[in-house]
């Protein structure tokens, strides 16, 4: 359960501009200009199952 808060905070982080770019300059990772479209329908749908799991193991939905 840990693990999933955690990816999910840091997915929530990258999400903002500025926190992206700060992660970059701090990690020294090379910046990607533009995903490949198959990449960001697949960051989409891997989103989209992730919040559908959460919503099966929540029990107030």
């Amino acid at each position: 359960m840990a693990q999933k808060a955690s990816g999910e905070a840091i997915r929530s982080m990258i999400r903002d501009e500025q926190n992206r770019r700060a992660l970059h300059k701090l990690l020294g990772l090379e910046i990607d200009p533009v995903l490949p479209l198959n990449f960001v329908s697949l960051l989409k749908a891997l989103e989209e199952a992730e919040e559908g799991e959460g919503a099966r193991n929540d029990p107030s939905h």
